[in-house]
This record gives C-alpha cells, sequence and structure tokens, in this order.
C-alpha cells in the first residue's frame, strides 16, 4: 500500500509528508486511518475493475464517431 500512487501523488506518504514534524491530530489520524482503508480496498478491486474498463473502453465512442479529426 506505500508504494501506492494515483498519479505522481504517493498517496500514503504524500499525505503524511505533507503534515511532517508535528504529530497528527485524532481527526488527521483518522483520515489516514480511512485513507489506508480505501487504499486497501482498491488495490483489492483491481483485479475485478481492469476488465471492467477495458469493456467499456471497447465499447466507448471513437473519436470518428463523434466526428472529432483522428490523431
Amino acid at each position: 500500500m506505500w508504494a501506492c500512487q494515483q498519479g505522481g501523488y504517493r498517496v500514503l506518504r504524500d499525505y503524511l509528508d505533507q503534515r511532517r514534524g508535528r504529530p497528527l491530530d485524532s481527526e488527521e489520524f483518522d483520515d489516514f486511518r480511512n485513507l489506508v482503508a480505501v487504499v486497501r480496498l482498491t488495490l483489492d478491486q483491481l483485479p475485478a475493475i481492469d476488465p471492467l474498463v477495458e469493456e467499456a473502453a471497447a465499447n466507448s465512442f471513437s473519436a470518428e464517431d463523434l466526428g472529432l479529426p483522428s490523431s
């Protein structure tokens, strides 16, 4: 979970880095625990999500379908 990134944002590490040098208050600690749970759930669900994304992409409109110039 520590290595999990969303774009260039290292989710857990960057959350804590932004609070470096001071203890987390109780609300921040609860937020961090919730963030860890969400990251864990997301990583657990990726094997089920990946085929759905591929299916959605296969059934999406193309640039040509939308009358857009193709690149």
